[in-house]
């Protein structure tokens, strides 16, 4: 774990390396997330997952699936053979990434926590409602990822908007 100091003005980052899969990983995540209430929780994956999130954590999605992304490299940023690249980002019922959505969610709400902690499920409502109350307590900050151009990500951050921010 590393932790960046900014000056009193800035806010304090914690990156914490994650092993894909590690069950103890898992859990380490979830103690500090308890632990140091962050603000904001950003896990890493493809540009187009978020709005794959509720699904992922869909209580009628279960473990294993895995997250299926293709890029062509149009523009030869990787290579000058401009090739197609293609990957699956597995999720296991104890990966360090779901089980950060998770926590993160379930931290704006006693009730929520609660039921987090005893069946390690939150439905898509209930991780909406979490992240709408801490949002408005000012307890988190929902990041975002996306770009105008080619209009990716503009209808997640309008949904966010109507999801998350007060009326």
């Amino acid at each position: 774990m590393e932790i960046i100091l900014r000056d009193e003005e800035r806010a304090e980052i914690m990156l914490l390396p994650v092993r894909h899969h590690s069950p103890a990983c898992s859990m380490q995540i979830q103690r500090i997330i308890r632990k140091w209430e962050p603000t904001a929780v950003l896990v890493e994956g493809p540009d187009n997952a978020n709005a794959l999130l509720p699904l992922m954590v869909h209580e009628d999605t279960k473990a294993p699936f895995a997250i299926y992304y293709a890029y062509h490299d149009k523009a030869g940023k990787i290579s000058k053979e401009k090739e197609h690249y293609k990957c699956y980002y597995p999720f296991l019922e104890y990966s360090p990434e779901l089980a950060a959505v998770r926590e993160a969610a379930a931290e704006g709400d006693d009730e929520l926590m609660e039921k987090f902690l005893e069946t390690m499920e939150l439905t898509p409502d209930e991780i909406r409602k979490g992240l709408r109350k801490a949002t408005i307590a000012m307890k988190c900050t929902p990041v975002l990822c996306g770009s105008s151009y080619k209009n990716k990500g503009v209808q997640m951050l309008l949904d966010a908007v109507i999801d998350y921010l007060p009326s």
